[in-house]
């Protein structure tokens, strides 16, 4: 089979799954066995993956017949990224129910149409044209200050339970007996976000069509986080709402680099892009 009929297929298959467990679980709450925040913040999640993952991914099925360029693929990407992620919250972090085996699927299945949507952004970075000086920096600092950001509060919540015994309020709030959010922002948001600053600054293009991926996930993630807060009335509605429009904001200054150009348009500088692409092509992706 190949491999980008084996592409769609998994992705009808996991939208299929996706949209049968949003249904389940807004339409019928008694699914989740957690406390009511958490039970809250889950059915939010369903309510804003039914009507923002499952319309996009269509308009994506439908753009694939007729484009297969930069921009359809980043999205594509970015909306599994965005499932991975999402589920992984399910899978650890929602206690055991009905729907078990549904969030394993999803997430198991995510991860080789990762593979495979990013194998077909790399193909496709010569689509992707650099970014201003101004536009370049406004992206890195954002991806530094959510990464920084992230890091110190986490590490001062860390540093109070050593000193104090006292425990996050998110372990408090959730009754687990770690801090899943902690440990996936480490590993999903913060290093990945470093990453991506870093590859920007080297005017690397994989770091600009990573740069849609991950805003693409955390526009419609703190979505979920604002939708959720208004339900509950948490003073956090704020802070979700803002970073939901700074990651939306950052999708507007990408969204230029990622549409296709004809050649006869291409500025010097843009040249020197094309060649650099042509050696991430031959050679691979050079090391940061």
């Amino acid at each position: 089979m190949q491999p980008r009929k084996l592409k769609i297929i998994l992705t009808l298959l996991i939208s299929l799954l996706v949209l049968f467990a949003s249904i389940y679980g807004y339409f019928i709450p008694s699914v989740y066995q957690d406390n009511e925040p958490i039970k809250t913040i889950f059915q939010s999640n369903d309510f804003i993956t039914l009507i923002t993952f499952i319309p996009l991914i269509i308009v994506v099925f439908i753009r694939s017949k007729s484009h297969h360029d930069a921009l359809n693929e980043l999205t594509w990407a970015g909306l599994i990224w965005y499932l991975f992620y999402n589920y992984l919250y399910y899978l650890f972090g929602a206690h055991f129910n009905d729907l078990y085996l549904i969030y394993l699927l999803i997430t198991v299945m995510s991860i080789p149409l990762l593979i495979m949507t990013v194998q077909d952004v790399i193909k496709r970075l010569s689509f992707i044209h650099p970014l201003n000086p101004l536009k370049r920096s406004v992206l890195m600092i954002y991806l530094w200050f959510i990464a920084l950001g992230l890091s110190v509060v986490y590490v001062m919540q860390s540093i109070t339970y050593i000193l104090t015994d006292e425990l996050p309020s998110i372990i408090t709030l959730s009754g687990h007996v770690t801090s899943i959010v902690f440990s996936l922002d480490a590993m999903m948001v913060i290093l990945v976000f470093i990453y991506i600053a870093l590859l920007i600054k080297k005017k690397n293009p994989l770091g600009i069509a990573l740069g849609w991926i991950v805003n693409l996930k955390g526009a419609i993630y703190m979505m979920v986080m604002t939708y959720a807060s208004y339900q509950t009335g948490s003073k956090e509605f704020v802070l979700w709402f803002s970073i939901m429009i700074l990651s939306i904001l950052m999708l507007i200054i990408v969204y230029p680099s990622i549409q296709n150009i004809t050649k006869q348009h291409i500025s010097k500088e843009e040249w020197t892009w094309e060649i650099k692409l042509y050696i991430i092509q031959r050679q691979g992706i050079p090391k940061v």
